[in-house]
Order: C-alpha cells, then structure tokens, then sequence
C-alpha cells in the first residue's frame, strides 16, 4: 500500500505558479531522504509492536531550503491472504513544550487542495509549525489493525521531491527503509477444536485444545471469505505441558 503527501506552508509560493528548472540542480541537490520510528533517526527496527498508534518519522538531510514538499510512502507486510496489519493514520503536531529543536512537521489525511508540480493525486497533507526555518522531519503515524499474529513489516520512502524559494525541484535520493521484525514467539499447535459446527449469527462457546497457548493469545474464525475474532479468550491449564483456551 502507499499514501502520497504533501506539503503545505502559510505565506509559502504559490505552486501552481511555479515553473522550475528542469536542467538545473536546486539548492537541494544531494539531499537524501529516510524513516525511522524515533525523531533522532537512529532506530529503523521495532521489534515488539507498541499497543497504541505509534510514529513513524520521515527524514531530511542536505536539504536546507525546503518551501514545498511531496512525499510518498509504500508499506508491504507478509499477510498473504488478510488485509495488510497496519495503516498510517493523522498525526498530530507538536505540542507547546516541545523544545524548539525537536520540532517536526506532521501529516495528516485531508487533500491538499493543490497540486505539485502538475501532480493532483496526493491525497494527504503536510504541516510544519508556523515560522519553524527547520524542516527536517515529518511525522507520520501507524496504526495496527487486527493480525491472526504480529505481522513483518516494511515502510519505504519510494519518493520524495522538495521544491526551493527560487522554485527548483529536486528528487531525493531515499535510504532504506523502517522495518517491524516481531520476534520469534513460541510455536501453537492446536489438537481439538469443539464443538466443530456452528450456526450462523448465534453466540457460541468454543474450546480449543493444543500446547503454546499464553497472554494475548487471539483467536479467528475463518468462513465464507470472512474472518471473525473471538470477542473474549480465557486460558485453562490442564495438566503439565497441556493448555486449553476457551471462547
């Protein structure tokens, strides 16, 4: 999946009106663009998956002279058959005790209004805080959705332009992307599931017999090209080595 951003700044140039050149370098040529999941730019792994929306941080360096900004940000995960376990969400801007630097910018899932060097199909916006001069990082937002188990992830910046005051746009080269890399969990196996008929649209109780059951173990129902969760779990230990969760 991909989402595609754009920037948009009080008393900045009018796009539109821009006409860059298209020979010439601007002044941020050789600027390079990258995510991470901290504001510092250091962290591109999570390995345990925060239960709230999350950041996400797009990152500027060598680009001094950013006036318009577009970017476009492409997730994959390896849920085959299920819809992918994450999606962005607005992120909201930085609150007044933020230091001064450790300010961001912010994007949020309202169209622009405007396009972008001719392009009118990004459909999300980007902020930066009134008279901020550093506009270095963008914060994003993840969300989880529900996953049979925590899901691999890889979030990629696969384009991101900025234009100057003089109106010269120039494409970032992108790094590699931010990565979420569940650790391995204990394998579940699952020996007897009853009853093992249900009627459609009637409440059920389900046990569910098998070894490597723990907290946070959710359970699904696949049917008919739809995927129901278990409204509540209960774990049962019988015996050593033997658990049982019950619905």
């Amino acid at each position: 999946m991909s989402h595609r951003f754009l920037l948009t700044l009080a008393g900045g140039l009018a796009l539109a009106a821009l006409v860059p050149s298209m020979t010439l370098a601007g002044s941020n040529a050789g600027g390079r663009a990258f995510l991470s999941w901290d504001r510092a730019g250091t962290d591109t792994v999570l390995t345990e998956i925060p239960a709230a929306p999350f950041p996400l941080y797009l990152h500027l360096r060598d680009a001094p002279d950013v006036h318009a900004l577009a970017a476009r940000i492409r997730w994959t995960t390896n849920t085959e058959d299920a819809p992918p376990c994450y999606f962005l969400a607005s992120s909201p801007g930085p609150d007044a005790s933020t230091p001064q630097d450790g300010l961001f910018g912010w994007a949020v899932n309202a169209p622009p209004g405007r396009d972008f060097e001719g392009d009118s199909t990004y459909t999300w916006t980007i902020h930066f805080p009134d008279g901020s001069t550093s506009r270095d990082c963008v914060q994003y937002l993840v969300a989880a959705s529900d996953c049979d188990a925590p899901a691999f992830a890889m979030f990629e910046a696969v384009d991101v332009v900025v234009l100057d005051e003089s109106g010269t746009a120039d494409t970032l080269s992108v790094g590699a992307g931010a990565r979420i890399s569940p650790l391995p969990t204990t394998s579940v196996s699952v020996s007897a599931v009853t009853p093992t008929e249900l009627r459609s649209g009637e409440v059920a109780d389900l046990e569910v017999s098998g070894r490597g059951f723990g907290p946070g173990t959710r359970v699904y129902l696949r049917g008919d090209g739809q995927r129901t969760q278990a409204s509540s779990v209960a774990l049962l230990c019988r015996g050593a080595g033997h658990s049982d969760t019950g619905l």
